[in-house]
C-alpha cells in the first residue's frame, strides 16, 4: 500500500512537474514575444482605444436611441427647469450692493479691541 502510495506521490509530482515547466515555458515565449513587439502592441492599443472612443461618439452623436416622443418629453423637461427669475436676479443683485456698501462704510467709530493701552 505504501509503494503504491509513493508511485502515485512521484506521478503527481512529475505532472506538477510538467505543468510548471509549461508555464514557465509559456511565460517566459510570451515576455519575450511582448518585449521584440512592445512598440507594436502599445500602437496597437492605442488604435484599439481611438476606435472604440471614435465608435462610442459616432453612436452617441449620429444615431442616438432615442424615438422622437422621448426626444420630446426631453426637450419639455428642460424648458421647464431652466426659466430665469429676474425678481430673485435683483434681490441677489441688491442683496450684493448691501454687502458691498457694509465694506466700505468708515469703521473709525468702532472700539478696537486689540489695541493695546
Amino acid at each position: 500500500m505504501f509503494i503504491k502510495e509513493n508511485k502515485m506521490n512521484k506521478k503527481l509530482d512529475k505532472n506538477k512537474d510538467k505543468m510548471i515547466y509549461f508555464w514557465k515555458k509559456f511565460l517566459s515565449k510570451t515576455g519575450c514575444f511582448i518585449l521584440k513587439k512592445r512598440v507594436f502592441l502599445v500602437f496597437m492599443i492605442i488604435f484599439a482605444t481611438s476606435g472604440y472612443c471614435l465608435f462610442i461618439w459616432y453612436r452617441y452623436v449620429y444615431k442616438p436611441d432615442w424615438d422622437n416622443s422621448r426626444k420630446e418629453s426631453y426637450i419639455q423637461e428642460k424648458e421647464k427647469g431652466e426659466i430665469f427669475d429676474k425678481n430673485k436676479f435683483k434681490e441677489i443683485i441688491l442683496e450684493f450692493e448691501k454687502r458691498k456698501s457694509a465694506r466700505e462704510k468708515n469703521i473709525d467709530g468702532i472700539n478696537d479691541i486689540f489695541k493695546l493701552k
